[in-house]
């Protein structure tokens, strides 16, 4: 039994996703094929035809945002994909602009029917955590700010993360 099928055997809520970077189609679409990913998340500089020649139950294009170009760049993917996924700069720790921040959620919530949930990396923290609470992301991604260090996670950070989450809610 290899990994993947562990784990789905022993959490089947847990959504496999790939992460890639500038992958062919082809080989994602592979990918998706074999090890059956829920999600392919991009993190590369793929245009809007080769996100139409995946072929994956859900896409989410990340996108560093760090300048305004970046928040253009989110508004012209979001009919192509089913998550918008933003960060300070992929593994840096670095806090996301609230300006920015503030801006996507605005530019997004003027498509309309074609807005996409938000998905929030950068550095997140139990200690700010509540700031980014209030754009309503459909996901936080934490890492670092949750870490004792590099690679390992802080149980009791965890926790100080969670209750904060839990008494927003």
């Amino acid at each position: 039994m290899n990994i993947i099928t562990a784990v789905r055997a022993s959490y089947p809520k847990v959504q496999q996703v790939g992460v890639t970077v500038d992958l062919q189609p082809e080989t994602i679409n592979e990918l998706v094929r074999r090890l059956r990913l829920d999600v392919v998340q991009l993190h590369g500089a793929e245009s809007i035809a080769t996100v139409q020649a995946i072929r994956a139950p859900s896409i989410w294009k990340s996108v560093i945002l760090n300048e305004p170009a970046a928040v253009a760049q989110l508004v012209e993917y979001a009919p192509y994909v089913q998550a918008l996924h933003i960060d300070a700069g992929r593994g840096s720790g670095k806090i996301i602009s609230a300006d920015l921040l503030q801006a996507t959620v605005t530019a997004l919530a003027k498509l309309g029917s074609t807005a996409k949930p938000l998905v929030i990396a950068g550095g997140i923290s139990p200690n700010n955590v509540d700031q980014f609470l209030s754009y309503q992301a459909a996901v936080l991604d934490v890492n670092s700010g949750v870490e004792a260090q590099p690679g390992k996670k802080d149980p009791q950070l965890l926790q100080k993360l969670f209750q904060t989450i839990y008494a927003y809610a």
